[in-house]
């Protein structure tokens, strides 16, 4: 990208890595722990302060299990240590938080036409038993980017989600890669190449899948019947927000407003309580 003459600006935990990224590529770096909202905000702050304008957000963080409680002998569970879901904050809370920020930014732009690419992984549209958390969170990145991408169309917000194949990066566990055949591994430079043939497309709603030295395009699951065909049809007619009289579901097509539950926030808490 700064080959390009992009103005790039990393914001990573890693000062080290990202020290060392931004002087190779001329670029600014900033400490941001992703899974920090106030990090993440800081950082965009900064950069639109700087830049005036964003045009391309690469959410990128991933982080492999670290702890397997599914094992036998594994599942003692404490009263006040919580388990351990780094995995999931990283790869799918910390990457919500990027695509909220970037999506303000891009509102604020002088001109339309933006994207935002947030990184999956084959454990996206795969299973992956061996790290169900980490499984979990990437599924999650293929709905959200294809949700969103739906949503901010119109908008000139282009939002993509990259499906990697086995990138041999830190992230993943040693012991792992070392029994791995390497014709199998997907290199960086291939994945950023991936990244290049997205906004050189300059398409909507990709889900691109780079695996070895090959680029899928990948379409969402069909529907198997009608039923389901129209329920998610009529979900993607309209936005919620909050209103005195409770959830109201607003047309995105325009028309009359539904409301999908009424009453206030502190009777739907009673409920919930109650139903428990």
């Amino acid at each position: 990208m700064a080959s390009k003459g992009w103005k790039v600006v990393i914001a990573i935990i890693n000062m080290v890595k990202g020290r060392e990224t931004a002087e190779l590529v001329k670029g600014d770096f900033i400490e941001a722990d992703v899974r920090s909202w106030e990090a993440r905000y800081s950082a965009f702050k900064m950069t639109f302060d700087k830049y005036g304008r964003l045009d391309f957000v690469f959410a990128n963080a991933s982080l492999s299990d670290r702890s397997d409680p599914f094992h036998p002998g594994n599942d003692d569970s404490d009263p006040v240590q919580p388990p351990d879901l780094n995995s999931t904050e990283v790869n799918f809370i910390g990457l919500t938080y990027t695509a909220l920020l970037a999506v303000k930014d891009f509102r604020k732009n002088p001109m339309v036409g933006v994207d935002l690419i947030m990184t999956a992984c084959g454990a996206g549209l795969y299973l992956t038993p061996v790290m169900p958390f980490y499984c979990g969170g990437k599924h999650g990145v293929v709905g959200f980017g294809r949700a969103m991408g739906g949503r901010l169309v119109k908008e000139g917000i282009r939002v993509h989600v990259l499906v990697p194949g086995m990138v041999p990066t830190t992230i993943m566990i040693e012991e792992l890669l070392a029994h791995m055949d390497p014709a199998l591994f997907t290199s960086p430079e291939h994945i950023a190449a991936a990244v290049v043939d997205i906004l050189e497309k300059r398409i909507s709603r990709a889900t691109c899948e780079a695996s070895v030295n090959k680029l899928f395009y990948r379409d969402p699951p069909d529907f198997l019947d009608e039923a389901q065909r129209k329920a998610m049809g009529a979900n993607s007619c309209c936005r919620l927000q909050n209103s005195d009289e409770g959830i109201v579901a607003c047309s995105l097509r325009g028309g009359r407003d539904a409301i999908l539950y009424a009453g206030s926030a502190n009777r739907r808490e009673e409920e919930g309580s109650s139903r428990a």
